[in-house]
């Protein structure tokens, strides 16, 4: 019959052996990536060839002064108010009907055909007053008309307003029931 077990001895790696199963994984791992490696190696040095490694080193040092002159670089040039005026022009254009900007730039588009051909001629005061009575004329006018109104609303509410609705967030319920199933 077998003898009991009555002490467990553990096998606890000194620090070499840790050390030369660490490099041991290393390796296999270089061996495996040989031609990622070399080929890393290689854009490496066609780097410090460039300059490029010199320059990233020159800029790691002074990081803090470079820092600065980026956030000055930034103030100056504008970009915050133009990143939030491209944002306001982003969320203009989520709220716009695309059927509606398809028409707007289909009778842009015609309108300017049609005004390249008309080059040249004049037109009186009768046929001005009496192209009104044309229906594609007056809803033209009509809704030029409308929209100047309804920008006119706008122009006249004050600036409190305005911030407060732009921090509103867009509905768009009225496209989601459009939409086809």
């Amino acid at each position: 019959m077998a003898r009991p077990i009555s002490q467990i001895e553990r096998k606890i790696p000194t620090a070499a052996e840790k050390g030369a199963e660490s490099l041991q994984q290393v390796l296999q791992s270089i061996s495996e990536s040989s031609d990622a490696i070399v080929q890393f190696l290689d854009i490496l040095k066609e780097a410090k060839n460039s300059g490029a490694l010199d320059i990233l080193q020159g800029i790691l040092k002074n990081r803090q002064s470079v820092g600065k002159v980026g956030l000055e670089f930034v103030q100056v040039a504008g970009i915050p108010v133009m990143a939030k005026n491209g944002i306001l022009a982003a969320q203009f254009l989520s709220k716009v009907d695309p059927l509606l900007v398809e028409r707007l730039f289909k009778s842009i588009h015609h309108g300017m055909e049609q005004s390249t051909e008309s080059k040249g001629k004049r037109t009186s005061m009768w046929q001005l007053a009496t192209s009104l009575r044309d229906p594609e004329i007056n809803a033209l006018i009509t809704g030029a008309l409308e929209f100047m109104r309804g920008m006119s609303k706008e122009f006249t509410k004050k600036n409190e307003e305005i911030k407060n609705e732009m921090n509103d967030t867009p509905s768009h319920d009225r496209y989601l029931k459009e939409a086809p199933e």
